[in-house]
């Protein structure tokens, strides 16, 4: 296990610096070595900090024959996508919290079939997923040490993380926030975890929208994102909070604002708001992101052109899992995502 901890440091020296890496148990097939090609790529491409190329997912089912991602790879509750293609999307076809992805990659949007894709690094387009960790909180006794602990890792993170700031031009994400419980601890962590969220997504993207359903929510949002800039708190007045109306409203009223705008219509209700989330500016890029999910994406600029060349894609980041190590009953949030094995078939890609 050592020596493979050591393989995987040396094929990724352009991982951020600091990060400490735990290797997911795996089953014991996917330590197949890869063909030799794919690891001379690997090393070249983390020695000139060269971005990889995306993968179309082909295969509905890991255990079908072929090569490449299967669809369960896909779900990591964030996209990225053309804005014309978005706009063309129907919102009302969201029915649950999965299907703020699902919808938009399994049928076609008027005609127009997807093309789901990942990253062939995974480095290179990721989020790390934080409420894996919150959902091991204890009950009652040592569940505000537990959060505490996680609340003030997090804050460290804001605080020593750098960013490249190189987003990519003419690009807006979505972020909706609700439904945080009442008790002080969740909300001083969602807090936290939402500017950590906000500000990995302010270095990938030129402009972010935090969505909410109500006033309370919109005020620990706004709270929790001071001093950050290119970043718009809006609350939408829901009269539901629970999901999945505030990802559906979220997405609905980007996509009237973009079409508002691409129009050069002028609807006095919906101006004000449009005005507020947009600036006046024409969009070629959205994403939509889950607030629990911090976002990696080192290689931005190479999705957008990929997106130029082929209007079909939707880009799907590669899910990691930050878990604490076995004698460590709390991780080093920020700094230490969990790493799958890339398995042969996807080396083969």
């Amino acid at each position: 296990a050592k020596n493979r901890q050591r393989a995987i440091h040396k094929c990724c020296p352009s991982a951020p610096q600091g990060w400490k890496f735990n290797v997911a148990s795996v089953p014991v097939a996917a330590y197949q070595e890869p063909p030799m090609w794919a690891a001379l790529w690997l090393v070249a491409a983390a020695a000139g900090q060269q971005c990889s190329p995306v993968v179309k997912v082909e295969r509905r089912n890991p255990l079908d024959p072929g090569t490449g991602y299967a669809w369960p790879d896909i779900y990591a509750g964030t996209w990225l996508q053309p804005a014309k293609r978005f706009m063309k999307f129907e919102p009302r076809k969201i029915g649950n919290i999965e299907g703020a992805v699902h919808a938009h990659v399994y049928g076609g949007v008027n005609g127009l079939q997807p093309t789901p894709a990942l990253t062939r690094d995974f480095f290179d387009f990721s989020v790390e997923h934080f409420s894996y960790l919150t959902k091991m909180a204890p009950g009652k006794q040592g569940q505000d040490t537990f959060l505490g602990n996680i609340t003030s890792r997090l804050d460290g993170y804001t605080h020593r993380h750098t960013f490249s700031h190189q987003y990519l031009e003419r690009s807006i994400g979505i972020v909706p926030f609700g439904g945080v419980p009442s008790s002080k601890h969740w909300q001083a962590l969602s807090s936290q975890m939402l500017r950590a969220v906000v500000m990995s997504m302010t270095d990938a993207l030129s402009r972010v929208i935090v969505a909410t359903c109500d006033e309370a929510h919109a005020m620990r949002a706004r709270e929790a994102l001071q001093g950050l800039e290119r970043v718009v708190v809006h609350n939408l007045n829901l009269e539901k909070c629970q999901l999945p109306y505030l990802p559906r409203a979220t997405q609905a009223t980007l996509k009237r604002c973009l079409i508002q705008r691409a129009r050069r219509e002028r609807h006095v209700y919906r101006n004000e708001i449009c005005e507020s989330w947009l600036q006046g500016e024409d969009y070629a890029y959205v994403m939509y992101n889950d607030a629990d999910l911090v976002l990696h994406a080192r290689c931005i600029r190479s999705l957008g052109k990929a997106m130029d060349e082929d209007p079909t894609l939707i880009i799907l980041p590669h899910k990691l899992q930050t878990f604490a190590k076995d004698d460590d009953p709390l991780p080093e949030l920020g700094v230490a995502p969990s790493v799958r094995d890339l398995t042969h078939d996807v080396d083969s890609a």
